[in-house]
């Protein structure tokens, strides 16, 4: 029987890299994101969470984490208790976590911050709108 490259390394790896491996494969980055019922995302944090993970911990501790976040950035007044796209008022704001495609926060960060990007260019545009309909 013959094996490949990625086959022989894998049966290379010490019992604890042997671990450390497919502990890795059992993780994904979920995504707790803050949006209003027109589906704008108002803030959004990632986190790594253990696919056999069936207490929902991890999920709990960040919500209570975004919740307190959102709560001190408008009591700051760093951001609006209101969606900035749309106008949809906070008490009306839903949370969703969501298992990603990616297994590590750094995999995941080029598409998170394309997502943050679009999103702004969103709100610009919208601002923008709304400025020239005021004129």
């Amino acid at each position: 029987m013959s094996s490949t490259p990625a086959t022989a390394a894998l049966f290379s790896l010490t019992r604890e890299e042997g671990a450390a491996f497919f502990l890795a494969l059992m993780k994904h980055v979920w995504l707790l994101q803050c949006k209003c019922p027109s589906g704008h995302c108002l803030l959004a944090v990632p986190y790594e969470r253990d696919d056999d993970d069936e207490t929902e911990d991890a999920h709990r501790i960040h919500l209570a984490y975004m919740m307190q976040a959102l709560d001190d950035q408008i009591a700051h007044h760093h951001m609006n208790p209101w969606c900035g796209l749309c106008h949809a008022k906070k008490e009306h704001w839903q949370f969703h976590s969501e298992r990603t495609i990616y297994r590590t926060i750094e995999e995941a960060m080029p598409a998170l911050r394309e997502m943050e990007l679009a999103q702004r260019l969103t709100a610009l545009a919208n601002h923008a709108r709304e400025k020239a309909q005021q004129n």
